[in-house]
Parts: structure tokens; C-alpha cells; sequence
């Protein structure tokens, strides 16, 4: 009996990837061995066609990766278009014969209950089903082993206290699924999936609202595209092309009045913010300052009244900016904290440093006693993204040169250190550091540490209907807050010995976390309400990366990955929406996701090096 084995690798960019298996046949009649076995550093990219309505129809807007990680259960699941795919990249050990079935069992969505409250996350499901390795058939040239699953979903009926945990045995939906993979190369060549019952969808739900479930019918289909590679150089022409079409585009999103504003609540309540963000994408996508509707965005800006923490927080980061002196950089990482400090105190106009002066006051005067902001129309309402906007905007003006008391670091750094939800079980940290000398924290090779991530709430929650345990949005501001501070600190000379073990412990247990729950795809654990902020997580997965000096967050490239899944999501008239109908903030943060638009922060003196 002759044996033929193969590896399977792809790596995907746009829409559904393949992932590379090792089978090893005989022949169509003998067994068949299938494992995953992604190659590190490659993607296949497909093309998505929608088949609801019978006839395959191009998807332009859906975009799907897979990566190494996602193989064998760790693809994430945003929504329910994604649920059928996780189960196509879903294979048994061990070896099957053409024609054998397994059973497959899997509980889905339980961890998103603890991310904020239970009732703005996916209900959890039980999947319940059976593959087959059906045949051994052609897809185009290349003989395929082709793999059918049929799946039942029943809800999983838990209380908010996380007791009664039972199956309901009514049918909450049911999928199908349809995987080719060839046996020369172990890629998957086609895959399909149809979708028929319940879902929950925060598709259309305007901020605050919680999900609604609506009844669903869905079918898609993908076919191998390209295999590409995940490398620094590989695709920055085709990242270059999406900036200048993003750049396009939000030029022609800006409003009479100057400002840019989506139509969501939300949006137009904090117009001077998200105008604010939108100058940043433009100027650090290289639209000069003297541009007319950069001038005009800022007569915007600056004409608005100090009343929300968010308006006030990205207007100063927006006018620093704007004094940056990105036109000599390439790369913006090469900008360093001393030289960009420089260059924007020396360039800076009188009225512009004026007005910085006036907001950082107005911010360090709504500072709360715990180091905290919130919405200062509602001094009971403090959270960790408010607080993270403040602290990134006070970094702006201190490097516009307004000099900001130590306390307000201090406080600040205490609180997020304090407010971590420190998490079993230890994980052995694996960050590849662009160079040493820009390390944002220090490590020991495989250093064992705690899961630190942070909710969205500066104190615990009084009720049990908030869980609050962490998401990836908030990990990432809390990464982001803590060497904001200690990079002050540091340029104040006021950061103790005890104080640094603290953030460099705490910096330790965020980017842990994060290694675990690392995702492009989504906001992590996502499938919740926090998927509203999947733009926002990448934008501050990009911060983490940067003032870090990341390459790589255990096995990821987190740029490389991110922009593989962000170019192909890219709308025909280069904006992108990546979730709900927020096209404007939802292209500021691609924008600056892909330019790398964060400006590098020092946490050791180079005098002591």
C-alpha cells in the first residue's frame, strides 16, 4: 500500500484562509491522516462569495484570515458569519478512512461573559454535530479530500450568577460546512458554509443598546486566491495604496462646518474628538497641515468649548501633531521622544501652545482623587478609556512643552496598577523585541508570569449583572497608560525605584494576557458588545506595539496580521466599517493603525544605559 503525506500551509490575508494539514494517504480508499499545521510567516488569502440567495456573489467587503493559531480551535468567532468557518478549521487527531464520521461537541461564548456584563455577550451555545471525510474529488486541476460537517446550536442556559447551567434541547440554529483541501500541498483549495436559525447581532445597534436576536440565513464560499508572506516588506505597496485611498476617502467625509462626525450618537456628541482623531490620520498619512481642510478641521476643533474628556483629549494630541516633524521620517518609530519634543517646542505657534496650556489645565483639574477621568457631566461616570484619552493627550502636551505636576503620573500609574484584574494561570512570556534598547519593559526568556488584563471600570462594579473582567480594548489601555506615566516620570526624574517594580510588574501581566488572547479578528474575547470597538482595539494594539518596540507578541506579528486583515476589508471607495455604520472613526483608526502614527516614548534615562 503506498503512502503519500503533505504539508498543509497557508497563511490568509483578506478573507478565509487556509490552514496548512498533514494527510497522509494511500489512496482514495485507504485512511487518512489530518492535522493542522499552519507554517509560520505565510497566509492564503481568498476570495468570499455570498451564496444566500442561491447564485455565488462577489463579497468586496468580507474580509477573512486565518493564521497559525487560528488552526484547531483558536480561530476567534466576531460574529456569526464566523461561526461556521471556526469548525472548517476544526480537524480530529489521529488517522479516518474515506467515508468515516466523528462526532464533534463544543460550548462557545462563555468566556464573553465576564469580559463587561453578561447581557451584552453572545449567549453561549452548544454546538453539537458530525463530519465525514466524504471523498477524495477534484477542484480544478488538484484532487481534494473533501470534509462534510452538519451542526445543531442549542442554547446554553446560564443565570447571571453563573449557576443552572443547562442545554436547552430545543434547536437554536443549525450550519453546514464544507471543506476541500488538496492532497499535494494540504491547502484548502474551497470551502462553503450555509447558516440557518437564530443569531445574535449587534450589527445596526447604535452604541448603548444591547443585542438583539434575529433570525439569520446565510451561505458563503471561498476559494483559494493567493498564499502570501507575513514579513516587514512584503506588502507595503499594497499598505501604501490602501492609505492613499483611506486618505481619499476622508477627505470626502468631512462636513461643511469642518468637522468629521459619524451619525451615530455617540459620534456627534464627541464631534471635536473624532475631528481631532481625523487630523492625525491625515497629517500622520501625509496631508501637509497647510492643507485647507486640515486648517479647516482645526478652526473646528478649536472653536469648540472644553466639556467632554474625549473632545479635550484628542484636540491636543491632534495640534502636537500637527508641530511633529514627520515630513523627515519615513518610518515614524524613528522619531525619538527627545527628538520630536524638540522639534515641536521649537515650531509651535504662541496661540496653538496657548490653547494646549488651557486644555491640559482643564484635564489635570477633572482628575479625580484616584487618578481617574470620566465624563465630567456625570462625576459618578469614571472609566478606563476616558482616562486613557486624558493620559495621552497630557503626553502631547507635555511634549509640547506645558509642564505637568508629577502627582498627576503618579496618581494615574497607581490607579491602573490597582485597577489590573490579575488572572490565573501563568503563561510563560514570549515578546520579540524589535531591539533591546527599545524594550518597553524588561523580560527573561519564557519569564512566567500572571494574566493582568483591565475592564472598563476605574472600581469594581456594585452589581452582579457587570462582571467586568477584561477586554482587549481596555488591556491595551492600560498597557498604553502605564509607560505613558512612567515615561513622565522618568522625564521628571521622580520615578522611584518601588514604583517601577510595580508598573513593570503590572506591564508584564497586560502584555501576558494579551499574548493569550492574542486576535486581529476581533475584539478579544469578543462576540460581545465590546465588538462595537474592534477599529479602537486595533488602533490601540498598534499603541502597544510601537511604545513597547514589539515585533512580536508570542507568535504573532502584530502589524503584519493586522494590516493583512485591515487592507482587504477596505470598502470600494477606500473607507472602511469594520462593524456597525461608524465609517468615519472606523477609517481615522485604520489609518493610524497602518501608518504606525504613535510617537515613541522613553522609560529609561539614556544617560544611565
Amino acid at each position: 500500500m503506498r503512502s503519500i503525506s503533505w504539508r498543509l500551509g497557508v497563511l490568509a490575508v483578506p478573507l478565509l484562509l487556509a490552514v496548512p494539514v498533514l494527510l497522509a494517504f494511500s489512496s482514495p480508499q485507504d485512511d487518512v491522516e489530518l492535522a493542522w499545521s499552519l507554517p509560520a510567516d505565510s497566509a492564503a488569502e481568498y476570495t468570499v462569495y455570498d451564496t444566500s440567495k442561491g447564485r455565488p456573489v462577489l463579497s468586496r467587503d468580507r474580509a477573512f484570515v486565518v493564521f497559525p493559531g487560528d488552526a484547531n480551535g483558536g480561530f476567534l468567532i466576531n460574529t456569526y458569519e464566523d461561526l461556521p468557518w471556526h469548525f472548517v478549521l476544526t480537524l480530529p487527531s489521529g488517522r479516518q478512512k474515506v467515508g468515516a464520521s466523528w462526532p464533534v461537541e463544543k460550548d462557545l461564548f462563555e468566556e464573553g461573559r465576564a469580559a463587561v456584563a453578561p447581557i451584552i455577550a453572545f449567549k453561549p451555545v452548544a454546538v453539537r454535530g458530525v463530519c465525514t471525510l466524504r471523498k477524495i474529488e477534484k477542484v480544478g486541476d488538484a484532487d481534494c479530500a473533501r470534509v462534510d460537517g452538519t451542526y445543531r446550536l442549542h442554547e446554553i442556559r446560564i443565570d447571571e450568577k453563573n449557576n443552572k447551567r443547562t442545554v436547552s434541547k430545543s434547536e437554536y440554529a443549525r450550519f453546514t460546512t464544507i471543506a476541500w483541501y488538496r492532497l499535494a500541498d494540504g491547502v484548502l483549495a474551497k470551502g462553503a458554509v450555509d447558516f440557518d436559525g437564530k443569531a445574535d447581532d449587534f450589527r445596526g445597534v447604535k452604541q448603548g443598546n444591547l443585542p438583539r436576536s434575529v433570525k439569520k440565513s446565510t451561505g458563503e464560499l471561498v476559494e483559494l486566491k493567493a498564499v502570501v508572506k507575513v514579513d516587514q516588506l512584503a506588502h507595503t505597496d499594497r499598505i501604501g495604496a490602501a492609505i492613499k485611498k483611506g486618505v481619499e476617502a476622508l477627505r470626502k467625509m468631512q462636513r461643511k462646518d469642518g468637522s468629521w462626525q459619524d451619525d451615530d450618537g455617540f459620534a456627534r456628541e464627541n464631534a471635536a474628538g473624532m475631528t481631532g482623531l481625523c487630523l492625525m490620520a491625515l497629517l500622520h498619512s501625509g496631508v501637509r497641515a497647510d492643507d485647507p481642510q486640515v486648517r479647516a478641521g482645526f478652526g473646528y476643533v478649536l472653536a469648540q468649548p472644553l466639556k467632554r474628556t474625549y473632545d479635550v483629549a484628542c484636540a491636543i494630541m491632534a495640534v502636537e501633531t500637527k508641530y511633529l516633524p514627520l515630513e523627515k521620517y519615513e518610518d515614524v518609530q524613528s522619531l525619538t521622544e527627545p527628538a520630536a519634543r524638540e522639534a515641536v517646542a521649537k515650531a509651535i505657534a504662541k496661540e496653538d501652545l496657548a490653547w494646549v496650556q488651557k486644555a491640559a489645565a482643564w484635564l489635570v483639574e477633572r482628575q479625580t482623587r484616584d487618578g481617574t477621568w470620566g465624563y465630567p457631566e456625570n462625576e459618578d461616570s469614571r472609566d478606563h478609556s476616558n482616562t486613557q484619552y486624558a493620559m495621552l493627550a497630557l503626553k502631547s502636551a507635555s511634549r509640547c512643552g506645558v509642564a505637568i505636576r508629577a502627582d498627576v503620573w503618579r496618581k494615574a500609574a497607581n490607579h491602573w496598577i490597582s485597577a489590573q484584574r490579575v488572572v490565573s494561570p501563568q503563561v510563560g512570556l514570549r515578546i520579540t523585541w524589535l531591539s533591546d534598547d527599545e524594550k518597553g519593559v524588561d523580560t527573561r526568556a519564557e519569564e512566567r508570569v500572571l494574566q493582568g488584563p483591565w475592564g472598563y471600570f476605574t472600581a469594581a462594579p456594585k452589581t452582579e449583572l457587570i462582571t467586568d473582567g477584561g477586554y482587549g480594548s481596555m488591556t491595551c489601555a492600560g498597557l498604553t497608560s502605564l509607560v505613558v506615566a512612567e515615561s513622565e516620570l522618568v522625564h521628571l526624574k521622580e520615578l522611584d525605584a518601588a514604583l517601577r517594580r510595580k508598573i513593570d510588574g503590572a506591564k508584564k501581566q497586560g502584555l501576558a494576557w494579551l499574548q493569550e488572547h492574542f486576535t486581529v479578528r476581533g475584539n478579544p474575547p469578543s462576540a460581545g458588545l465590546w465588538s462595537f470597538f474592534y477599529s479602537y482595539y486595533l488602533y490601540g494594539l498598534e499603541r502597544v506595539g510601537v511604545l513597547y518596540g514589539i515585533r512580536r507578541i508570542g507568535d504573532h506579528d502584530w502589524y503584519q496580521e493586522g494590516a493583512l486583515v485591515l487592507v482587504p476589508q477596505q470598502r470600494e471607495d477606500g473607507s472602511w466599517s469594520l462593524y456597525v455604520d461608524i465609517p468615519v472613526l472606523d477609517t481615522a483608526f485604520a489609518l493610524l493603525f497602518l501608518k504606525k502614527a504613535t510617537v515613541r516614548v522613553a522609560t529609561r534615562d539614556p544617560k544611565r544605559r
